[in-house]
């Protein structure tokens, strides 16, 4: 038996037997044999302790019922993708705001709320609109935040590297 309905349509359970499946066994009254139960987890199952309960009955004539719970402890799994809307940008320095959208995709299985930073040159007067996002949602939820880029006169005509890092606060 499974935890809730999630579990009943999308987990897998198989019994294996000396690295066979298998769902039945022909046993005498003193026989003894140990089985393993492989549980697949549904795909997006929320981090927590599940428990599920396993059963074994005997088949008629037989009466006898074991039972035994096992806990599935489901950690926390992080997968964040970062999307810029552009990864080079050529621009002149001509003191006009340019702006670059980074799409922040949540693919982890639990809510998280990430810390902004960059790493630039000062010259360049980078900033984010934003030093933290909200809650993004799991399994593919996303949030959008934005580079300033004021490109001040007088810098130099040079190639400069920015690093972007969003950093969990969980």
């Amino acid at each position: 038996t499974f935890p809730n309905i999630d579990w009943v349509d999308n987990a897998e359970i198989k019994w294996m037997y000396d690295g066979s499946e298998v769902s039945n066994f022909e046993l005498g009254l003193t026989d003894e044999i140990n089985i393993d139960a492989i549980i697949t987890v549904p795909l997006q199952v929320s981090p927590g302790t599940y428990p599920v309960t396993l059963l074994a009955s005997g088949m008629s004539p037989a009466q006898y019922l074991a039972e035994w719970q096992v806990n599935i402890v489901v950690p926390i799994y992080s997968d964040l993708i970062i999307e810029p809307e552009v990864s080079n940008l050529v621009a002149p320095a001509d003191d006009s705001l340019r702006l670059i959208e980074i799409r922040l995709v949540n693919n982890g299985n639990s809510p998280e709320s990430f810390d902004l930073t960059i790493q630039a040159d000062w010259k360049l007067g980078i900033e984010m609109n934003t030093e933290q996002t909200f809650e993004i949602d799991p399994f593919g939820g996303d949030s959008t935040v934005t580079m300033l880029l004021p490109m001040p006169y007088g810098t130099i005509n040079e190639t400069y590297s920015i690093i972007f890092t969003a950093t969990s606060k969980t």
